[in-house]
């Protein structure tokens, strides 16, 4: 059993019946048709699907970004109208401030919010660094890190600023192999160390099947949920899962899922 440093925090987000079209020279285009689903507290949903489904969208909706066309968004009884601080979304590419130093970086939302002494903030925010493997650099910039280190720092400011939802949008896209695994490590321990909602989006389906609770499988764009997979596996969760029976067959049915998406893609776009 996990034991957890912050005690459970609401953070149940409810997908209902969402929809999403876009203008375009051509007409609307609809990207997302009637997608429904529910994101848990304390767990960590992961979501696949063909490339350009609809996924980023997705994100962007419930981060409150975008609005859907029709349908409704809900977190903790409250509908999503907007963006706020009780939602975070770490992208793809980095979103670091050049200007700030790491801690200056990692500190900035709670600091800029009032949320806590300027001491007590930076405090949380040297130890944060250290639990991802920053120590030392702190006062560096953020040129002067590598990709992976990078993406530590953002992932200590995330967890700093305790949003109710996280949203990783594919955030280890092209890093190397190695580099890739040392993220999924760190971002496993701390979800694992401190639970709360998360939504991870990811093209890799080993990374999504190693990371989360629940699968959710995408269609073709326009998108929606396909199939919903409990990944049943034990957590703490280690690199020797990969290749345990259990794992196999769950990667099974994912791809099979995920495999006639893609047919349906290709045949309609040839």
């Amino acid at each position: 059993m996990v034991e957890t440093l912050l005690s459970a925090r609401a953070g149940r987000l409810e997908v209902r019946d969402v929809a999403k079209a876009f203008e375009t020279a051509a007409g609307a285009t609809l990207v997302v048709d009637r997608c429904s689903f529910t994101l848990e507290p304390n767990m960590l949903t992961v979501m696949v699907g063909p490339s350009g489904c609809g996924k980023t969208t997705l994100i962007n909706l419930i981060a409150g970004y975008e609005r859907p066309t029709s349908g409704e968004i809900v977190l903790d009884g409250r509908a999503v109208s907007a963006a706020g601080a009780d939602r975070l979304v770490v992208f793809q590419e980095t979103a670091l401030f050049p200007w700030m130093t790491v801690l200056d970086n990692v500190a900035f939302g709670p600091l800029s919010r009032g949320n806590g002494t300027r001491s007590g903030v930076l405090l949380r925010a040297r130890s944060l660094l250290d639990e991802v493997g920053l120590t030392g650099f702190a006062d560096r910039y953020p040129n002067q890190l590598s990709g992976g280190m990078q993406r530590r720092a953002e992932l200590a400011r995330a967890i700093l600023n305790e949003p109710a939802v996280m949203l990783m949008d594919e955030p280890f896209r092209g890093l190397d192999a190695m580099t890739r695994e040392l993220m999924q490590e760190h971002y496993l321990r701390l979800f694992e160390q401190r639970l709360g909602t998360n939504l991870f989006v990811t093209s890799e389906l080993g990374e999504a099947l190693f990371l989360g609770d629940r699968l959710l499988v995408m269609t073709r764009k326009p998108t929606q949920v396909k199939r919903v997979i409990e990944i049943d596996l034990p957590r703490p969760r280690e690199f020797h899962m990969l290749t345990s029976e259990r794992f196999r067959e769950i990667y099974e049915e994912a791809l099979a899922a995920l495999y006639d998406e893609g047919a349906k893609s290709l045949s309609q776009s040839g």
